[in-house]
């Protein structure tokens, strides 16, 4: 709500590329609502997410269905995560530290 449009921010085609060279699959660690995610996996990308906030990830199911997307999401903390698989490539976004 208060970023407005992220879809030209700069970081989508930076991490884009980083997927493209290093590979899939792929972990969005601090998804949020899904504003990489979604778009990622609208182009194919073998990509999960994880979170540690209820709340937000029911934001991001939420546009997932309307999509008529499945994303895998965990509702986990980074400190302690515990994912089925393992991953080529690792998005830490641009505010998942603040």
């Amino acid at each position: 709500m208060l970023r407005g449009d992220t879809s030209n921010w700069a970081d989508r085609h930076f991490y884009f590329e980083i997927i493209q060279k290093y590979g899939q699959p792929v972990l969005d660690v601090g998804c949020g609502t899904g504003r990489l995610l979604l778009d990622y996996l609208q182009q194919g990308i073998d990509i999960d997410g994880v979170n540690n906030s209820p709340e937000m990830l029911a934001i991001f199911q939420y546009k997932a269905d309307e999509l008529k997307l499945e994303p895998k999401l965990y509702e986990q903390y980074l400190e302690n995560l515990e994912l089925p698989r393992k991953y080529q490539t690792i998005l830490v976004p641009s505010s998942t530290l603040n």
